[in-house]
């Protein structure tokens, strides 16, 4: 029998993963773009200087952090080959039920599914990361950054007005906080954009299915953003490094050279 001492602990232990958030790794879309060469893979399994696309998202959270679950959402087409990747490395595999792309649930109605069907995010709030995304540097800043707030979003300064209109941009105030969100803008002001690392909070959990139940895009993930700015405060943060959308095949050849040259 457990003694007094030993129950506490456990007791404790258990509170302390309730309030530690959840990783979501988003990986149902089809990679159309990449053409010939996605090599046939699902685009956050495309190598980048030999490894996984996933993996350098993987990479890039602290590992000191310890999520309470890890999660990636795929569509039925991919799961199988996500099962693969997943095993031996604590993640889950969460089967969106979608099975061509007439039937996707888009980027927000995964992260609605997820938090529904998975329960994520419940307790401690979860961590919500695109699959398809090179990082050169790990984002403990972000993150313990973000977890202080309700809502967050990492920012990275794309280079140009033309690059803005293929994301999200963002206008911040001194504190942080977001003051203008809009999802691919036609005429942009600026060079800074929301990327597809969030931070939903626990109290902010509830609003990802109000939004999709109000009949909204579920696809672009930022319109869920630019919706929820009048519901919760909207922070944004800086990634640290360089980052690459892997979303056509000269941004995986980018990824790839600039990688190369860093390990020459």
């Amino acid at each position: 029998m457990a003694s007094n001492k030993e129950f506490r602990g456990a007791r404790a232990q258990i509170w302390f993963n309730l309030l530690k958030m959840d990783l979501l790794i988003l990986a149902a879309g089809d990679g159309t773009r990449l053409g010939a060469a996605a090599q046939g893979l699902p685009k956050p399994l495309v190598p980048v200087a030999g490894k996984p696309v996933i993996e350098s998202v993987v990479s890039a959270l602290p590992k000191e952090l310890g999520f309470n679950r890890r999660a990636v959402i795929t569509n039925s087409q991919f799961a199988p080959q996500f099962h693969g990747w997943a095993e031996g490395r604590n993640f889950e595999v969460i089967d969106d039920r979608s099975s061509n792309r007439y039937d996707r649930l888009g980027g927000i109605g995964d992260i609605g599914f997820a938090i529904r069907e998975a329960g994520l995010g419940k307790s401690g709030g979860v961590l919500v990361a695109g699959g398809d995304m090179v990082f050169t540097d790990v984002q403990t800043d972000f993150v313990n950054r973000a977890r202080e707030v309700s809502l967050a979003t990492a920012l990275y300064d794309v280079g140009s007005l033309d690059q803005v209109r293929r994301f999200a941009e963002v206008e911040t105030d001194e504190h942080a906080r977001v003051i203008r969100y809009q999802e691919k803008p036609t005429q942009p002001r600026s060079c800074l954009a929301s990327i597809m690392l969030y931070w939903i909070s626990a109290e902010c959990i509830d609003l990802v299915q109000r939004y999709l139940d109000e009949g909204r895009n579920p696809d672009q993930c930022g319109r869920f953003l630019e919706w929820a700015l009048g519901y919760a405060t909207l922070s944004g943060f800086p990634v640290a490094g360089t980052w690459f959308d892997i979303g056509d095949p000269e941004a995986l050849s980018e990824a790839n050279q600039f990688l190369r040259n860093r390990t020459d």
